[in-house]
C-alpha cells in the first residue's frame, strides 16, 4: 500500500498522473474509484477533486453515469498538440543552449547512446517511452526559464499521453533517435557569440577515448574537453589548460636512491607509468597486466637489471 501525506488531493493528482503516464492505465481505460480507495485508503472526496484537476489537464474524461476514463485523442487533436509542443520546445531548446551544463549534455548524449544500442537489438516500447520522457523533460528544464517551464509542465502530461500513440511504434524509434542526436549536435556545436568560438574542443565516444588513455568501467559514454576560456570548474579541461594564474597541469615529483636530481622531464608522465617504475626501482617483477612504461629518463642508471 502506498502512503500519502496530509495533502491528499495533490498527492492523488501526482499518483494518478504517474499511473497514466507510466501506462499503468492506457487511453480509453476506466479508472475505478473503488480501486483507489482500497489501495490508498482515502475517501471519495479527494479522489473526485483529483479527477477534476486531471480532466482540466486533459488526461482523463469524466463521463456522467459511466465513470472516469483515460483520455483519448483523434489524429487531428494529436497533430495540433504535437505542433504546439514543437513550437514551445523549439523555444526551450534555444534557451537551453546557454543554460544546459556540460554534465547535462553529457547525460543526455550518454542516455541516447545507451538506449539506441539496446533498442537496435530488440525494440522495447516501454524503454523507449520512458527514455523519450527523460529527454524532453531535460530539454525543457534546461531552458532555465521558470515561466516557460511552468507553462510547458502543464502541457507535458497531455503531450506524453499523445505520445503513447506514436512513440510505441517500432518504426518511430530510428526517427526519434536521429532527431535527438541532431538536437545534441546542435547544442554541442554552439558558438559563443561574443568570442565566436566553440566552448567544446572535442568530444569522443567512450570507445575512441582509449586513444588518449581514458577507458574503464567508470568512464562515461562521451569524453569531452572544454576550452579553458569557458567555465572555471575543475574537470572538463585538458591537462594542458592554462588561464590567468591557474593551470590544470599536474606535478610529478620523484626523489630517492637511483633518481636523477634537478632534472625536468620533457616526456609526458602517465599514472600508468608509476607501477612499472616503482617495481623497476625496487627490483620487483612488473605486473603482467601493467600498461605503463618505466620512466627511464628519471633514472641515474636506466640500464637493464
Amino acid at each position: 500500500m502506498k502512503t500519502i501525506s496530509k495533502t491528499i488531493r495533490f498527492d492523488l493528482i501526482k499518483i494518478l498522473q504517474d499511473l497514466i503516464l507510466s501506462r499503468h492505465y492506457t487511453p480509453g481505460q476506466r479508472i475505478r474509484e473503488e480501486e483507489i480507495i482500497e489501495k490508498y485508503e482515502v475517501s471519495r472526496t479527494p479522489i473526485r477533486e483529483a479527477f477534476v484537476s486531471l480532466e482540466q489537464e486533459g488526461l482523463i474524461e469524466i463521463k456522467p453515469h459511466k465513470g472516469v476514463f483515460v483520455a483519448t485523442y483523434t489524429p487531428e487533436e494529436i497533430q495540433d498538440i504535437l505542433l504546439i509542443e514543437g513550437v514551445m520546445e523549439g523555444l526551450a531548446a534555444s534557451l537551453a543552449v546557454k543554460s544546459l551544463s556540460d554534465n547535462d549534455l553529457k547525460t543526455m548524449e550518454g542516455d541516447t547512446g545507451k538506449v539506441e544500442n539496446r533498442l537496435s537489438k530488440r525494440f522495447d516500447s516501454e524503454l523507449f517511452y520512458q527514455y523519450d520522457r527523460r529527454f524532453h523533460h531535460a530539454l525543457i528544464t534546461g531552458s532555465g526559464s521558470p515561466i516557460l517551464i511552468r507553462i510547458l509542465e502543464k502541457q507535458l502530461a497531455q503531450i506524453y499521453l499523445c505520445r503513447y500513440y506514436t512513440i510505441t511504434a517500432p518504426e518511430r524509434f530510428p526517427h526519434s533517435i536521429r532527431e535527438h542526436k541532431q538536437i545534441i549536435e546542435a547544442l554541442t556545436s554552439y558558438v559563443e557569440p561574443t568570442t565566436g568560438k566553440k566552448p567544446v574542443l572535442f568530444a569522443l565516444r567512450k570507445e575512441d577515448a582509449r586513444l588518449i588513455n581514458i577507458y574503464g568501467d567508470y568512464v562515461g559514454d562521451v569524453v569531452y574537453a572544454l576550452s579553458e576560456e569557458f567555465g572555471n570548474q575543475h574537470g572538463p579541461f585538458l591537462p594542458t589548460a592554462e588561464w590567468g594564474l591557474g593551470s590544470m597541469r599536474g606535478l610529478f615529483a620523484l626523489a630517492g636512491p637511483g633518481i636523477k636530481k634537478g632534472v625536468e622531464l620533457e616526456r609526458n608522465v602517465w599514472c600508468l607509468d608509476l607501477v612499472p617504475t616503482l617495481c623497476y626501482l625496487l627490483g620487483w617483477p612488473i605486473p603482467r597486466d601493467a600498461e605503463g612504461a618505466v620512466i627511464y629518463q628519471a633514472l641515474e642508471d636506466p640500464g637493464p637489471k
